[in-house]
C-alpha cells in the first residue's frame, strides 16, 4: 500500500511564525545599543543583552491589528515598533506591566498614543496571504539591515 503524500504546511502559519521571529528580533535589536547589544527593559530598569530579553506587547499578540505594529519612524533609524518593545522576562510574564507600558508609550510618543493603540487593537483584522508575504519580506530586510549595522 503506497504511503499517503505528506501534507504541505499551511503557508499562513509558516509566514506567521517567520514574521513573529523576525519581528521579535527587530524589536529587541531596535531598543539595543548597536555596539554593546545591551537594551533596557521598557517597563523597568533591568538591562540585558537584547537576545536575553522578550519582545513584550502592550496590546496582546492575539489582537492582530497591532500584533506587528510599526510606526513610520525616522529615515536614519527605520520603522519604530510602538506596541511591542524589549522587555525583561519578569515584566513580560507579569502581564507585560501594561500600566507602566502605557505610561512609557505616552511619555515617549506623546499623550494619547497608548489610548490610540488600544483603539486600533480593538479593530478586526485579517491579513491576506499577500499582505503577510509583503510584511515577511519587509521584516527580513529590516533584520538584514540591523545585521549590517550591528556587525
Amino acid at each position: 500500500m503506497p504511503t499517503p503524500p505528506k501534507r504541505k504546511r499551511n503557508e499562513r502559519k509558516t509566514l506567521t511564525n517567520r514574521i513573529d521571529r523576525n519581528y521579535s528580533t527587530y524589536v529587541r535589536r531596535s531598543d539595543a545599543n548597536p555596539t554593546t547589544g545591551l537594551a533596557k527593559c521598557y517597563t523597568c530598569d533591568h538591562t540585558a543583552h537584547w537576545s536575553r530579553l522578550d519582545a513584550g506587547h502592550f496590546q496582546s499578540r492575539a489582537k492582530l491589528a497591532t500584533r506587528w505594529h510599526l510606526d513610520k519612524g525616522h529615515p536614519w533609524s527605520g520603522p519604530q515598533p510602538i506596541n511591542c518593545r524589549a522587555q525583561c522576562k519578569r515584566c513580560n510574564m507579569r502581564g507585560g506591566e501594561q500600566y507602566r507600558f502605557a505610561k512609557a508609550i505616552d511619555q515617549e510618543f506623546g499623550p494619547g498614543t497608548a489610548q490610540a493603540i488600544e483603539e486600533e487593537a480593538a479593530q478586526s483584522c485579517r491579513r491576506t496571504l499577500q499582505e503577510l508575504r509583503d510584511l515577511d519580506a519587509t521584516l527580513r530586510d529590516l533584520v538584514k539591515d540591523q545585521d549590517r549595522r550591528h556587525d
